[in-house]
């Protein structure tokens, strides 16, 4: 064998080592290929369902919010009506004052009517007892 096909066979052993390195690599590639789309397509949907679970978030958010002001405004009117009903114990407490005021001055008067009744009365027997 002489010097010329010696490297003629070296290169042709390279050569061959290239093919089979560049399909190995080819074959790699796909595998590559097809994991990257496969690691996208989960990336894809894992962003989409953060997506969903933010879009759930700020709707529970706005809830929040909106229930807390539901509860401001209520808390706002049970002041109000503390405060109304203490107004009405306050008035209700005059009234009942007037009432027992009217009533004292019932009795005054009823007392003053007895009284008027009795000398009425003594005086009618006074003037008996005078033409008597």
């Amino acid at each position: 064998v002489s010097e010329e096909e010696r490297r003629v066979m070296c290169l042709n052993g390279r050569l061959n080592e290239a093919l089979h390195d560049k399909d190995e690599t080819e074959r790699s590639m796909g595998f590559l290929e097809s994991r990257n789309k496969e690691l996208l397509e989960a990336l894809s949907s894992a962003l989409k369902e953060v997506d969903k679970r933010n879009q759930l978030l700020v709707e529970a958010q706005k809830k929040a919010e909106q229930a807390s002001e539901d509860a401001k405004f209520a808390l706002e009117r049970a002041e109000r009506h503390k405060m109304e009903a203490e107004e009405a114990k306050v008035n209700s407490c005059s009234s009942l004052g007037a009432i027992e005021e009217a009533a004292r001055s019932r009795e005054a008067v009823e007392r003053e009517e007895a009284r008027r009744l009795e000398l009425i009365s003594h005086v009618s027997k006074l003037e008996e007892t005078i033409r008597d």
